[in-house]
């Protein structure tokens, strides 16, 4: 546990945290994800210092990189939650799991999907309000980087929402400098993920090949990327809601399908009937949080819009879904119910 006097040092760090969190009832119910790295080790030591909140760790173990590294990271977090007098959960994927069923959606999404998976059980096991999760500034940066490169739309450049229901993400203004220098401050150690420095990964591309090249020639990136990403919001905001009020999507008897009106459809503008069909996917994506899944890109998502406006795309592969036009109807529908045939 820690001691009562440390309790009121009260570091910039950790009133910003405070501050984040500030709408939420003190003494709520959170689970704090803690990988063992700096920036969750720097989260879970700065909410106990704090004392506002009751805390329930959750440890996830992907089996992805070697035993030994997974064991080192669990007893890290398993010795800090001792120190601090905060419960542990650990969930652990068998060894190798999560790379032989990544084929087709990559390492990275499926082991967030594993995450996300053992997040939501735990939160409804446990009845708390919220996972906290550790993604500073610099994640927020490197995400939209990564959504720029793979032609994202106006939802996804708005970068990383700080609240979205399940997940609240207190260290959002804070960069990774601060967390480092925070876990100097207070003389505590983390662990380091390899894996982080594996340049075979989009995400490690960005930062450790991109992000020194844009420092050194575009000092001022930083503060230009966070101002598009405000612009995206809006823009996003606007596009939702006018697909929302402009094309409806209505249920079948199959809860893995959704259907709109053709002719409705196709008299929106392009971009709102794009924006319509991603709300159509993610609601179906919903529903199966227990498979592989990966959102199909803008580009598949406009071949349809497009071709069907000239009358010559039918029908369209987006991954985990299959969208078609039939009749009078355009129809999405997850391919494990893609045998419906409906008119």
């Amino acid at each position: 546990m820690i001691k009562s006097d440390e309790k009121q040092i009260n570091y910039p760090f950790e009133r910003l945290i405070a501050g984040a969190l500030a709408e939420f009832p003190r003494d709520a119910l959170f689970i704090t994800a803690v990988s063992g790295g700096a920036d969750s080790i720097a989260m879970l030591l700065s909410l106990a210092r704090l004392g506002t909140y009751r805390l329930h760790c959750l440890h996830v173990n992907h089996g992805i990189r070697a035993p030994e590294e997974h064991s080192g990271d669990e007893e890290a977090v398993r010795s800090l939650c001792g120190r601090l007098g905060i419960p542990l959960t650990v969930v652990s994927s068998p060894q190798g799991e999560i790379i032989r069923t990544s084929k087709g959606i990559g390492v990275e999404a499926c082991a967030r999907l594993f995450r996300r998976k053992a997040w939501t059980q735990e939160l409804h096991r446990l009845g708390a309000l919220r996972v906290l999760t550790a993604h500073t500034r610099d994640d927020l940066l490197e995400t939209v980087l990564m959504r720029i490169l793979r032609g994202s739309g106006p939802s996804g450049l708005r970068g990383i929402s700080q609240d979205n229901g399940l997940v609240f993400r207190p260290l959002l203004a804070l960069t990774r400098t601060d967390v480092l220098n925070y876990l100097e401050t207070l003389n505590v150690s983390f662990r380091n993920d390899p894996s982080n420095m594996d340049v075979r990964f989009l995400r490690n591309r960005i930062r450790h090949v991109l992000i020194p090249v844009l420092d050194k020639s575009f000092p001022d990136w930083r503060k230009s990327v966070f101002s598009f990403t405000e612009t995206q919001s809006l823009t996003a905001e606007f596009l939702e809601k006018e697909a929302a009020d402009r094309i409806k999507w209505a249920e079948t008897e199959n809860s893995h399908t959704l259907w709109t009106e053709k002719k409705t459809f196709f008299q929106a503008p392009l971009v709102v009937r794009e924006q319509a069909l991603f709300y159509a996917v993610d609601c179906i994506f919903s529903q199966l949080d227990e498979q592989k899944m990966s959102a199909p890109r803008r580009s598949v998502i406009r071949l349809f819009c497009q071709g069907n406006a000239r009358g010559a795309t039918r029908v369209v592969d987006a991954g985990m879904v299959v969208i078609a036009a039939r009749g009078k109807r355009i129809i999405v529908s997850a391919k494990t119910n893609q045998t419906r045939n409906i008119t």
